[in-house]
């Protein structure tokens, strides 16, 4: 897009918005502010806060591989358990979606702490 674009595009945004809006990149949970803008002809550079911040996160949400046999020690159980009794498949069904959404939202080490206490509270 070249700078006269959007020049117009944030001319007109100014006239429609009954405020002075920030100007962010990113997801609506998580916005980056715009932090500078820098000119270097055939160029012009807009930087925003934090991102090279959300790309360590995004590492740092991987589990390792010490913790990835726990993972799959636990999906595999609950694979044996409707294999075992097929009427279980509804329960297992929503533990194994409750699982997901417990991933998304929390670090691979908690995730891990968590398995960790499942297996050792599990019956011999």
């Amino acid at each position: 897009m070249k700078t006269s674009e959007l020049i117009q595009k944030l001319q007109k945004l100014e006239q429609e918005i009954p405020f002075d809006a920030e100007i962010v990149t990113g997801d609506d949970w998580q916005p980056s502010e715009l932090v500078r803008v820098q000119h270097e002809p055939p160029y012009t550079f807009l930087e925003f806060e934090g991102i090279g911040e959300q790309e360590q996160f995004e590492e740092a949400r991987e589990f390792s591989d010490t913790q990835l046999p726990l993972v799959g020690a636990y999906l595999s159980s609950l694979l044996h358990r409707v294999k075992d009794n097929p009427s279980t498949i509804d329960d297992v069904s929503s533990e194994i979606l409750s699982f997901v959404v417990f991933c998304q939202a929390n670090s691979p080490s908690e995730v891990f702490e968590v398995l960790k206490r499942l297996g050792s509270d599990a019956p011999g």
